[in-house]
């Protein structure tokens, strides 16, 4: 985020100087506009005029955040060596939002594949969802051989 100041002075003597603050003790001063850090905190900002005139500190409280939150994701149990699932599993997912930030609001995950979902949005930092191991099963209907004239199981 950015932050530009503008001095007015009402009495016309001009502006002397302005001056800004991240902890309301050590006073900056304002050169042009300038990017806000990552934080919770109360900018401060005041201005002198060229009589001396200090002007009444003013401030902002703000929270910025411009870092995103990282989602890791766990299967239990765990893909075989060759990467597949062999059993039903759960995938957890959790997320954590750096420091100083704002906290993880949401998760949003979708599946694809053998097992496709479409997205979901869960509230909070955690999320679990099950993924099923299709069962085995033949690719094609058994046939037995049958001697012309000879009734097959289904008939003729």
């Amino acid at each position: 985020m950015t932050a530009t100041l503008t001095a007015y002075d009402a009495n016309g003597s001009g502006i002397d100087r302005t001056e800004y603050s991240y902890d309301g003790q050590t006073w900056l001063p304002y050169t042009g506009p300038f990017t806000l850090p990552d934080g919770d905190y109360t900018f401060s900002y005041r201005s002198k005029d060229k009589k001396g005139n200090l002007e009444e500190i003013r401030g902002k409280a703000f929270k910025i955040d411009t870092k995103a939150p990282a989602t890791t994701a766990a299967l239990v149990p765990p893909a075989n060596g060759n990467g597949w699932i062999v059993a039903d599993g759960t995938v957890t997912l959790h997320a954590t939002d750096p420091v100083p930030g704002s906290g993880v609001a949401s998760i949003t995950y979708s599946t694809s594949g053998a097992q496709t979902t479409p997205p979901a949005t869960v509230a909070g930092d955690s999320a679990a969802l099950t993924i099923t191991h299709g069962r085995a099963r033949p690719s094609s209907p058994s046939t037995r051989p049958t001697r012309p004239g000879t009734p097959s199981p289904t008939g003729y």
